[in-house]
């Protein structure tokens, strides 16, 4: 798995998403900032984190 850090995990899922990213996991509120899964062409795992 792979963790990509972004400013703006919903917006960056978004745009993902609008593109034909799978998002297997919606981005949510954890205690470190905000964290959401999306998968590559392969089903690669990647892991946006938006740090507080």
């Amino acid at each position: 798995m792979w963790v990509l850090e972004t400013d703006d995990c919903r917006g960056t899922v978004a745009d993902l998403k609008a593109r034909g990213v799978t998002v297997t996991s919606a981005p949510e509120e954890v205690p470190w900032g905000v964290s959401a899964m999306v998968e590559d062409l392969y089903g690669n795992p990647y892991n946006l984190v938006e740090s507080r």
